[in-house]
């Protein structure tokens, strides 16, 4: 782990923790309902800023926490609670990308791999510059799982077919549209 990734998960545990404490507060019913899917987007020019993270976070009794950073217009903690309906359907959303079987480590192989064989064959790489590192938080009957990821945009442009850079990009915009039409109760955290 990198000194990026060691910055990261601490302003994770803090964008991450703030939504916790601020859920009790808001219509949710709980705020210790355990951690379904959680998405931390970070710009990576201002991961070591304390409040640098957008954090959505969707709890198993359906309540969803959505924090938007200081620097955002937006920004605040925000909370709504999804059906069971809802719930459901958006953990088989997930659940059928697949990308809770994502070994990230394996994954990296294979595009660095991928990577040298576009070299060779002279074939054109895309580079996306300053793109948000995305830290996606599953929960299952085997545990909880976190998969890091510093070039999602970059990547997916250069192998657009790959199966997992596919699911978690599904995923990760599974959870950014989820909050979009919604009526959001301010909560302080």
């Amino acid at each position: 782990m990198n000194r990026l990734h060691v910055l990261l998960a601490a302003a994770a545990l803090v964008a991450v923790g703030a939504p916790v404490a601020a859920i009790a507060a808001s219509g949710c019913a709980s705020g210790d309902a355990p951690v379904l899917y959680a998405l931390v987007s970070t710009p990576p020019l201002l991961a070591a800023q304390e409040d640098a993270s957008t954090t959505i976070q969707v709890r198993s009794d359906g309540c969803v926490v959505v924090h938007a950073p200081a620097w955002r217009r937006d920004a605040g903690t925000r909370a709504f609670v999804l059906s069971g309906r809802e719930l459901s359907q958006l953990r088989q959303e997930i659940d059928g990308t697949g990308v809770g079987g994502i070994e990230p480590e394996t994954l990296r192989a294979d595009l660095r791999r991928a990577h040298v064989q576009r070299k060779r064959g002279e074939l054109p790489l895309v580079s996306v510059s300053d793109e948000p590192i995305i830290e996606l938080t599953l929960t299952d009957d085997s545990g909880q799982r976190t998969i890091h990821w510093s070039s999602l945009r970059q990547d997916l442009a250069n192998h657009p077919d790959h199966p997992d850079l596919v699911a978690i990009a599904a995923t990760a915009e599974t959870l950014r549209r989820l909050p979009l039409g919604r009526t959001l109760e301010e909560v302080q955290p």
